[in-house]
């Protein structure tokens, strides 16, 4: 029954996320334009993927001797949700078709959100903290605020040395590389290598 309850949260949560999100889809010619503008800003994802990879380790690690730090209201991320529809690690046709249509309405969302989460929490460090801890909201484990963290601090380097349009499209790209990992894992799951 409590997976029930979790995949009728996700399923609500997806809902209101895309109720939310409609009324911006008007934005994403402006957005796009932001991302051209700060196109440059992509070259940070050398720096930004190893960081988030290095320091999601140590936490993990960390977490194994301070259990609270796993602890998340959902268990896992809501965005991972389209991995976690099966029991046996296979994902049917139909939910490999829920998940793609979910992981691309998520790149929408992301299109339309991060820019506006750059807008608001980069204009001072105090924000950054706030950010990555606002992302248990998504049901993350404590422990993923560190690395998460850890790259908001890089967002709002790159805000303050070159603008927001250049961090939007560094915080755009990191969230497009994550998106690309979880589909090729939901076809490495099904077998298609």
């Amino acid at each position: 029954m409590e997976k029930y309850k979790l995949e009728l949260i996700s399923i609500i949560f997806y809902i209101l996320i895309i109720l939310a999100i409609i009324p911006s889809l008007k934005k994403i010619p402006e957005r796009i334009q932001d991302l051209k503008r700060g196109k440059k800003a992509v070259l940070y994802l050398f720096l930004i993927i190893p960081v988030y990879l290095v320091i999601g380790m140590g936490a993990v690690e960390l977490s194994k001797y301070v259990p609270i730090l796993k602890w998340g209201w959902l268990g896992h991320n809501i965005i991972f949700g389209p991995l976690s529809i099966t029991n046996s690690g296979y994902i049917s046709p139909l939910g490999m078709i829920f998940a793609l249509s979910i992981c691309v309405f998520v790149m929408f969302a992301c299109l339309i959100c991060n820019y506006d989460e750059e807008e608001f929490f980069r204009k001072k460090w105090i924000h950054v903290p706030l950010w990555a801890a606002l992302h248990l909201v998504m049901g993350i484990p404590i422990w993923a605020v560190i690395p998460i963290l850890s790259v908001g601090l890089i967002y709002k380097y790159i805000y303050d040395k070159h603008s927001l349009c250049h961090a939007y499209a560094a915080h755009f790209a990191t969230n497009m590389v994550i998106i690309v990992a979880i589909i090729l894992l939901m076809f490495y799951s099904m077998g298609i290598q």
